[in-house]
């Protein structure tokens, strides 16, 4: 481009990305015909759910806080769950805090699949959307929607519902399901367990940008277990603080 021609400054901003979890936003400016500046930010926005719970009784809680998301309303509901029998002192264990496990791990199978299969892949293999990679791929495609189809079926089972589910309460569940159907969905997971290892091997092709952040990492740290309800808050940068709200803590804060 002749150097007349050649525009000083251009800044090009969109403030709403598509296919990712959350918002995302993205910030390019040009100067001199050179990049030189780029900003990417994905951020989840205020949900206000504190404000549709104030005055509520506390039994309405895991029933509000799955509406917080559609993708991942176990986690909500886990979390309001296990608050409120904290505060009570109440204690889950044996077949019902499996059961809840359980459910946990359905959200994370269809929410993993979204996730690798519908948001990512396209990125990294150059497609638009998942529609125009099921044109190259369709039996990757179908494996995703299959492994996404067992997650939400355990949800539906334990949940009552795939989406927003309304079977949990404080103390288990309103309903337990039967053997026969824990067994059925069990067939299913034989076929789930080999398709995420696939899954695995398919995903380990993909070509990862070298790029390094300064990020803190904070998760759940359990020392007999997967942590997925119970556990300490931990983080890679020293954090290390008790998950739980115990009624002591209630008694001085109110």
């Amino acid at each position: 481009m002749p150097e007349g021609n050649r525009m000083k400054t251009l800044s090009i901003k969109v403030d709403y990305l598509t296919r990712v979890e959350g918002e995302g936003a993205l910030n390019v400016k040009i100067k001199e015909g050179a990049v030189e500046n780029v900003q990417l930010k994905v951020f989840e926005p205020p949900r206000l759910f504190e404000a549709f719970m104030r005055g509520r009784h506390a039994f309405e809680a895991p029933d509000l806080t799955a509406r917080i998301c559609g993708i991942c309303p176990v986690a909500y509901q886990m979390s309001a769950v296990h608050a409120v029998e904290d505060a009570l002192g109440l204690k889950v264990d044996g077949p019902i805090r499996n059961l809840r496990r359980l459910i946990y791990c359905g959200e994370w199978i269809e929410s993993h699949a979204l996730s690798v299969y519908m948001l990512h892949a396209p990125d990294f293999l150059g497609y638009p959307g998942a529609l125009e990679m099921a044109g190259k791929y369709p039996e990757v495609v179908n494996r995703g929607l299959q492994l996404k189809k067992t997650g939400n079926e355990i949800v539906a089972l334990l949940g009552g519902r795939e989406i927003h589910p309304i079977n949990v309460r404080v103390g288990g569940f309103y309903r337990t399901p039967a053997r026969h159907d824990l067994a059925k969905i069990g067939e299913r997971l034989k076929w789930a367990r080999e398709a995420a290892l696939e899954t695995v091997r398919w995903v380990s092709a993909f070509e990862f940008p070298d790029c390094e952040r300064d990020y803190e990492f904070v998760a759940l740290s359990h020392p007999g277990e997967y942590p997925l309800n119970e556990g300490r808050i931990v983080s890679n940068k020293g954090l290390n603080t008790e998950a739980s709200v115990s009624t002591a803590t209630l008694q001085r804060n109110t």
